[in-house]
This record gives C-alpha cells, sequence and structure tokens, in this order.
C-alpha cells in the first residue's frame, strides 16, 4: 500500500482525484465514474469507496460501503 500513498501524497495535487481498482475487478458500464462522482458531490467526502453496487427499482443506486 505504500506506493498507493505515494501517488497519492506525493504525485498528485490536492485537486487530483485517485482511483485504485484491483486487478481482478472492473468498472461496469460507462457510468461508472460518474456514479462515483455522484456520491462524492453529495456527501462531500474526502473519500469515496465501494464493495459492490445494488440497483433497485424505482431508480434506487447504492453503492455498497460508502
Amino acid at each position: 500500500m505504500s506506493n498507493h500513498y505515494f501517488a497519492a501524497m506525493v504525485q498528485c495535487s490536492k485537486d487530483s482525484i485517485s482511483i485504485h481498482v484491483d486487478g481482478d475487478d472492473e468498472f461496469i458500464g460507462r457510468n461508472t465514474l460518474k456514479l462515483f462522482n455522484c456520491a462524492y458531490q453529495t456527501k462531500k467526502a474526502g473519500v469515496i469507496y465501494s464493495d459492490y453496487i445494488k440497483f433497485a427499482p424505482p431508480g434506487y443506486v447504492h453503492i455498497g460501503g460508502t
């Protein structure tokens, strides 16, 4: 994890966004980053993470782990 810390704290500016995706994981669909951005903007959080994404009608999306 030290390489992630180095990338985030040394190589990125304060207004940068850093994303970590495990090698066995993937983004699902074209709107994945939009979902994270929505959660980030809505919660005004310094960190947004997810274990899963759950879709439930009518139009409810829950990003697990946030």
